[in-house]
């Protein structure tokens, strides 16, 4: 009953959160978007300050109440300043690299002090790995990294960032949860997998191929027949417990050197991340190739650019579904 409770509650905040602060890439904090509330010192603060009136009326005592009203005069004055400490702040994000799925993502974020007044002692935290803590003076600016985990491909939600501070005594809690637009891109983890081509034609005819084993132009893995060299063979796949497949070399023309969703086997998930370990390999050796998907082909081409191109169009893949020629290689 009670996670249920709390549960339905953080789904209404979330969601109260998301009308107050939406995603945008950049934000000032003010008085709609920074709360305050009293700190656990706080907290026990205001208790005693309680007790203190509770002693002060049952004995009429005057210097009881004198430093009842010292104290809460404190009190309220440090409801100002931990307010300003924080009002003012300037969020932009500078930079947010692309990357592949379970690495960490570096986005770099630039605080800055709108008002001549110092902020002290802000502290951010972004997630569960990254977090920081800073001071500016005057207009200073400060440009701070972090470092969120990609947990699935395509465009990189990143969670709120929480951007707090207790100046001056801490009795007080000024924070903020604001949403960050972030222009990252997460591809498929890339996991090797045997590239299955269908049978090459026979030398001599048109677009085929001329295998030559041992020859520098890697072609992809073919299974085991008894009898055949090993001098081929894939060892790290038969370690892993898989069939031992043996290492082709083959000169292709450009047309020949394809990337089919058809050629690999698996769910979604598993057939991107195929096909992106194969998109970097290729991309290593320098090839012309294409890449064929269910929705799109691409190339051939080669170059960083196309391989940033085919990157994206893996990690979006399901959002490209009835799309077309999204970018200028698709053909």
């Amino acid at each position: 009953m009670n996670s249920m409770l709390k549960q339905f509650f953080q789904q209404r905040f979330q969601r109260w959160l998301v009308r107050r602060i939406p995603p945008q890439t950049s934000i000032t904090l003010n008085q709609r978007n920074c709360f305050i509330f009293p700190s656990k010192v706080g907290v026990y603060f205001c208790a005693v300050l309680l007790l203190m009136l509770v002693v002060a009326i049952n004995y009429q005592n005057n210097m009881i109440f004198a430093l009842l009203f010292l104290l809460g005069s404190v009190f309220v004055v440090a409801i100002l300043h931990t307010f300003l400490n924080l009002s003012g702040l300037r969020i932009n994000v500078l930079q947010s690299n692309n990357g592949f799925v379970d690495q960490f993502i570096e986005v770099r974020l630039q605080f800055s002090a709108s008002k001549k007044d110092d902020a002290i002692a802000i502290h951010c935290t972004w997630g569960d790995d990254s977090d920081c803590q800073f001071s500016l003076q005057g207009q200073q600016e400060s440009i701070q990294s972090f470092f969120l985990r990609a947990e699935q491909r395509g465009d990189l939600k990143a969670p709120r960032l929480l951007v707090e501070s207790v100046y001056p005594f801490g009795l007080l809690r000024a924070w903020t949860r604001v949403a960050l637009e972030l222009d990252a891109v997460i591809y498929p983890k890339p996991v090797q997998q045997v590239l299955r081509m269908p049978s090459v034609a026979i030398e001599g005819t048109e677009g085929g191929i001329n295998e030559k084993v041992g020859s520098d132009d890697f072609f992809g893995f073919d299974r085991y027949q008894q009898g055949e060299s090993l001098k081929h063979a894939h060892w790290p796949s038969y370690a892993k417990g898989q069939a031992l497949h043996i290492k082709t070399y083959s000169e292709l023309s450009q047309h020949d050197r394809v990337l089919d969703w058809a050629y690999f086997d698996g769910t979604i998930e598993q057939r991107l991340s195929a096909l992106c370990y194969w998109v970097l390999e290729f991309s290593k050796a320098n090839y012309q190739y294409s890449l064929r998907l269910p929705t799109q082909n691409y190339g051939p081409d080669t170059g960083e650019r196309y391989k940033h191109t085919l990157l994206k169009a893996l990690a979006l893949f399901e959002y490209q579904k009835g799309s077309s020629n999204r970018s200028g290689h698709a053909s």
